[in-house]
């Protein structure tokens, strides 16, 4: 029931790529407004934590400015978020 309340809840494309314990990675357009970047993320992935999902402060591991363009396609970005 929670997973379709959270389908129905999404206001914007976001792909969750990679997911760890305290980092994940998401994809979504470049027209996205990092509120709905942070409330989708906690949608599809909620941590049962009070904070929940942000976006991380720091780059990537490999170095990209967060967000960064997709590899795959020019009009999306990709996020590094942090619980």
């Amino acid at each position: 029931m929670i997973d379709v309340q959270c389908r129905e809840a999404r206001l914007y494309d976001l792909t969750v790529y990679r997911f760890g314990l305290v980092h994940c990675s998401v994809c979504v357009p470049k027209d996205t407004p990092t509120k709905e970047v942070e409330r989708n993320t906690n949608l599809e992935h909620p941590t049962g934590l009070d904070h929940g999902w942000t976006i991380a402060p720091d780059p990537f591991r490999t170095g990209e400015p967060n967000p960064c363009v997709c590899n795959h396609d020019p009009e999306r970005l990709h996020y590094l978020m942090v619980c």
